[in-house]
């Protein structure tokens, strides 16, 4: 079996990997500020503001080949970015942070039996709620987001967000009762 050998025309240089559309990458550039006001007013963090940014420069820059050129490229970076975030925000959901030892083993240990038994009726009860006043809940509550953000995310307006976050309260309520 012989060795295929590497030619090194197939090597690319910083010549080949750089020769983009110079005014797509001029219009990007212009575009930085906007997007990362954008995206703190979304996240409230400037930290992942910033890495949300990046990661909507890094997917448009991708992407270059799929953009139409004269459309609106305003519009399509603010719908990456927006991408982005949610992205970020169903991956954040996942995510468990694991607490201390120390307060694992005081709650352990101050847990009685009627409490254990009335967390596991309310967590049924949240079970039986319609879907929609469930994820409503849910971000509200355990998602630790705002309303304004939930309404965002489920992309609908907040009045409905409230509406349905109340109508599951009453819900459990009446479930747990």
């Amino acid at each position: 079996m012989s060795v295929p050998t590497l030619d090194r025309s197939d090597v690319p240089t910083n010549e080949t990997v750089f020769t983009r559309d110079p005014q797509f990458a001029m219009h990007l550039a212009d575009m930085a500020q906007p997007l990362r006001s954008y995206a703190r007013r979304l996240c409230n963090d400037r930290d992942l503001a910033d890495d949300l940014v990046q990661e909507t420069f890094l997917r448009a820059w991708r992407s270059e080949a799929g953009f139409t050129p004269g459309s609106q490229f305003k519009a399509w970076l603010y719908a990456i970015l927006k991408n982005a975030f949610r992205s970020h925000y169903r991956r954040s959901l996942r995510v468990v942070a694991l607490p201390d030892d120390r307060l694992v083993t005081s709650l352990i240990q101050n847990e009685t039996q009627s409490s254990m038994v009335e967390l596991h009726r309310v967590e049924e009860a949240i079970s039986f709620l319609p879907t929609d006043q469930r994820q409503a809940l849910e971000m509200v509550t355990t998602g630790g987001m705002t309303y304004s953000q939930a309404a965002k995310f489920a992309r609908i307006s907040i009045p409905n967000l409230k509406s349905r976050v109340y109508r599951a309260r009453l819900k459990l309520l009446e479930i747990v009762n």
